[in-house]
């Protein structure tokens, strides 16, 4: 790592995490302390220029921390900044909850083996060998080899397997340039060490075969055969067999320099495949994975673009090609010029490339009014599709990347991520894995993506004349095209090649069949100037033109629903739509099917619908020229109504709290929706979020604070439940917050602290946190509002326990008990003596806890709130286990059992079954402590929490033998 030294010269800094834990530092080893300080330089180093938070650096030294783990963890990072210190350019800095090693990726040899690694696969092949021995020599030992704990099992398994890929990798390169002879002895050793591996095992043979010893080849493959079927019970390949026959006839195609993967038949899949790798441990098959489907539609008419396409094919490597491996791709271009249209043709046209399915996500980087998605929040959907419970995506945004892309890694599979932002915005979302593809749209150049993903660049232009007139005919009909020909190239040319006005005008055409297409050209030459740029150096031509010209078409009613549509959210559903329009949804519903078929809009699924962004940006100037105030205001408080109070009907089938928002009533024509249950209140929950963040914003435009306010306490429960990403969470009561102090409501001011303190401490902010519950505390006093004040020292109270402070976590929890009960709220004080007596319990006061427990449990069974009983019941078999009544504990698990699984809550299902079986361990019933480690085990795989399944499998293997 460059950097003065202390005599002038240049420092030399090398850290070492491929074997022990070291610092060099000019050729000299550096004491960096003891074994546990140590370990916290592994944890950091793992990543560098990553902010690790305190709980996730707790997790990775102890599998079961210690109650002073936190104090120990400050006096080692303290000491290990004090060591550091004297080395220059390395910095360890703390940094939004956590802390990060700041420094130079090349001076680590971990992250230095996998640059080596990149460089090779990139290169060609004479240069290939010389940087994968490079990086291959870097190793010393396993990974931090003096290390012991769940998480650096997982950090050396993985690296483990980087460095198999490598070796694998390389033995590809040393056959394809003719190598055979040399390369024998090695691929040998290797298979010797991994008998089962058939891609080695093919290696080998052909290593063998190429180097004229036949009949070894042949040996090689009976022993892998044998082993197979002994150990696994199964047969070798089809690829592995292929290559076994072509090697009993000698087959030329395996002689001299043919690429390697023709070994296998060239249809190996990816595991097998050379430039693969068999895996180390059965993957789920794909019957009991779900294979996610997410594309939309393709565009019917799609016209031309024949170069683009071709590029495309070459530019993503087909699943069967030898040197198959990611590839991330960016179509760049002026928005309406087609690139979303591209993509979706392609990926549809060629979806057979991607047996694992296709992911999509609208990025809406570019969407006026509205707010691009975060990546956090995408990768939640993504992980949806790819099967993973709600309940088990992580809630911390480091661990839910690192979640995606454990589970793309392997798998074929197509990432479509449309209107991206920049660079950034997609960063986080490209899979890390070797089989995947990702095609990224946006207005602007990606450079950055070029950079640090090698990401191939599109830039997509207007369509030539020719492919202009095409599209316009595919839209008018060849009838038509035959009869009015003379007209066609006119009309192509006032649209600029730009494929979204070609539509536009295509549409108009086709609807008035009886209109002249001399007459059409005519509207646009007198229409407006051209739409405006939106970004430097995008198209200027007449897109307003063409608008202006359908717009004016429209009948009546359709040109007023086009105009308020720019007041609501980029994406929006048929009963909002009616309620913006103060009609029946019948009604509502003849006016978007008149913006349908006008190619306006796009219902992309039925009754919801989206306006291209370019369309929308129109839609605005004619609502501010066309509509008067007088219904543009009225028509979005509507809107805003038909979102508020339908919230706050789906809330009410999450929050059994009792506590009752009242809102005003609402405004005639709103259409407020109604629940019959609490899966439909979810779903339309699910569906509308991002809408009601959209129209929250929409409320703070128009100046209704108070409306404001609302939103975030309607959208308090589901939020709870589905904890959004942390941008919108902070976003929603930032909101909420400005709102209240305009108000200058000091008792709503503090409940926005609080939630905004439960949402710092949900993603390690800690400080935040703390600072947010402060000001909570000094809002309310005085007020006299004992219930708000009680939910405020229950929230600290959580805060607390989060840090570590179980005995502050208590004393907030016993000021909140009075309060609940003074101001008479039976469901709060049932959850201020659950916290109680969670607390006593986690401090060693076992009696007290069960007394308090008990009283909650009698609570939350008088008022019905199963979530709460459950949750009681698992508190109070956690006492009585450590009480050393293990027959009690286990009675109190079982009820608790029960209902989680009425309730679905799969997750506090599977810790419920682990803490029983530790109570089944206790009284000595091992086969009844191995049952249910074993129901645990399978939750936690299908929820994808490999840390608690880990430890699982570690208590399993502590069992004596059946």
């Amino acid at each position: 790592m460059p950097g003065g030294s202390g005599s002038g010269g240049v420092m030399e800094v090398r850290f070492r995490l491929l074997g022990p834990v070291e610092v060099h530092v000019d050729g000299r080893r550096l004491d960096i302390g003891h074994a546990r300080q140590r370990h916290v330089l592994a944890a950091l180093l793992v990543d560098l220029n990553r902010a690790v938070s305190l709980d996730q650096l707790v997790d990775r030294l102890w599998d079961a921390p210690p109650r002073t783990a936190r104090d120990s963890l400050y006096s080692y990072l303290s000491r290990l900044r004090a060591v550091l210190g004297a080395v220059d350019d390395v910095d360890l800095v703390r940094r939004g909850g956590g802390y990060v090693l700041v420094g130079d990726e090349d001076a680590v040899d971990l992250h230095g083996f996998r640059g080596l690694v990149a460089r090779a696969r990139a290169a060609d092949d004479e240069r290939a060998v010389g940087l994968f021995d490079q990086a291959l020599g870097l190793w010393r030992g396993p990974v931090a080899g003096e290390m012991d704990s769940s998480w650096i099992d997982g950090v050396r398994a993985r690296a483990d397997e980087e460095r198999l890929l490598a070796e694998l990798d390389r033995n590809d390169v040393l056959l394809r340039r003719g190598e055979h002879a040399a390369a024998v002895a090695g691929i040998a050793a290797q298979a010797a060490d991994r008998p089962l591996d058939e891609r080695l095992a093919g290696q080998l043979m052909l290593a063998l075969y190429r180097s004229g010893r036949q009949g070894e080849a042949l040996d090689a493959y009976r022993r892998v055969q044998r082993r197979l079927v002994e150990e696994l019970g199964a047969d070798p390949s089809p690829p592995l067999r292929r290559l076994h026959q072509r090697i009993l006839t000698a087959d030329p195609v395996l002689g001299g320099h043919a690429p390697a993967d023709l070994a296998l038949g060239g249809h190996a899949p990816a595991d097998l495949a050379f430039g693969g790798h068999a895996p180390a441990a059965p993957a789920p098959s794909r019957s009991t994975a779900p294979v996610p489907r997410q594309l939309p539609l393709p565009p019917p008419l799609f016209t031309g673009r024949t170069a683009e396409l071709t590029w495309l094919d070459r530019a993503v490597p087909a699943s069967s090609a030898p040197d198959r491996r990611s590839a991330v791709v960016a179509i760049s271009g002026p928005g309406g010029v087609g690139k979303t249209s591209l993509a979706l043709h392609w990926a549809h046209r060629d979806a057979r490339r991607f047996p694992d399915g296709q992911l999509y996500a609208n990025l809406r980087g570019f969407t006026p009014s509205g707010t691009p998605s975060s990546s956090p929040a995408v990768i939640r959907v993504f992980l949806q599709a790819l099967g993973v419970d709600t309940d088990a995506i992580p809630p911390d945004d480091e661990a839910r990347i690192g979640l995606y892309r454990s589970l793309t890694a392997d798998k074929q599979l197509l990432v479509l991520l449309d209107n991206a932002r920049d660079s950034e915005h997609v960063a986080d979302l490209v899979p890390g894995g070797q089989a995947c593809t990702v095609v990224v749209t946006s207005r602007r150049h990606l450079t950055g993506l070029v950079t640090t993903h090698g990401a191939r660049q599109l830039t997509l232009d207007v369509l030539p004349a020719a492919e202009a007139r095409d599209l316009l005919v595919r839209h008018i009909g060849p009838e038509r095209a035959d009869r009015e020909g003379h007209e066609v190239p006119a009309l192509a040319e006032r649209s600029a090649g730009l494929p979204l006005a070609i539509s536009v005008i295509g549409a108009r055409a086709a609807v008035r069949a009886d209109l002249p297409l001399a007459e059409l050209a005519r509207e646009l030459d007198n229409a407006a100037a051209p739409l405006d740029a939106f970004e430097a150096g995008e198209i200027t031509a007449s897109v307003r033109a063409v608008f202006a010209s359908s717009y004016r078409a429209l009948p009546d009613g359709a040109a007023r629903a086009f105009r308020l549509l720019s007041a609501g959210s980029p994406e929006i559903g048929l009963a909002a739509v009616a309620a913006l329009l103060g009609v029946a949804p019948s009604r509502a519903r003849v006016e978007l099917t008149e913006l349908c078929q006008a190619n306006l809009l796009h219902e992309h699924v039925p009754d919801r619908f989206r306006m291209h962004d370019l369309v929308r940006l129109y839609a605005d100037e004619r609502a501010r020229h066309d509509e008067p105030a007088e219904s543009l205001v009225p028509a979005v408080r509507r809107l805003v109504d038909h979102y508020l109070h339908t919230a706050l009907a789906a809330q009410q089938h999450m929050d059994h709290s009792g506590a009752v928002l009242v809102l005003s009533p609402a405004v005639p024509g709103s259409g407020p929706l109604s629940f019959d249950t609490d899966k439909a209140a979810m779903t339309w929950y699910d569906e509308e979020h991002q809408v009601i963040l959209d129209t929250q914003r929409t409320a703070a435009r128009y100046g209704w604070d108070l409306q404001v306010w609302q939103f975030a306490e309607v959208l308090r429960s589901y939020q709870l439940r589905r904890p959004p990403d942390p941008a919108d969470g902070r976003a929603t009561w930032e909101q909420a917050l400005g709102a209240a102090e305009r108000l200058g409501d000091r008792r709503l001011a503090a409940k926005c602290h609080r939630f905004l303190g439960h949402i710092a401490a949900r993603h390690d902010f800690g400080p935040q946190a703390i600072e947010h519950l402060r000001q909570a505390v000094g809002l309310l006093e005085d007020s006299g509002d004992e219930l708000e004040q009680a939910r405020t020292h229950l929230a600290f109270a959580w805060v607390l326990e989060r840090h570590g402070d179980d005995a502050a976590a208590l004393d907030h929890s016993l000021a909140a008990l009075p309060l609940f009960r003074s101001s008479g709220s039976r469901p709060g004080e049932a959850d201020a003596l659950n916290a109680v007596g969670w607390y006593q319990s986690r401090l060693g006061r076992l009696d007290e806890a069960a007394e308090h427990c008990g009283l909650a449990l009698a609570l939350y069974r008088e008022s019905g709130d199963r979530n709460g009983e459950a949750n009681t019941l698992e508190s109070l078999g956690f006492i009585a286990h450590n009480a050393g009544r293990h027959d009690i504990a286990i009675d109190h698990y079982e009820q608790a059992l029960r209902l989680f699984r009425e309730d679905e809550s799969a997750y506090q299902e599977a810790d419920t079954l682990v803490r029983m079986a530790d109570a089944h361990l206790a009284r000595g019933a091992h086969c009844e402590a191995r049952r249910t480690w074993e129901a645990a085990l399978v939750l936690l795989h299908r929820q994808s929490r490999s840390l608690e399944a880990a430890d699982v499998e570690r208590s399993l293997r502590s069992l004596p033998p059946p």
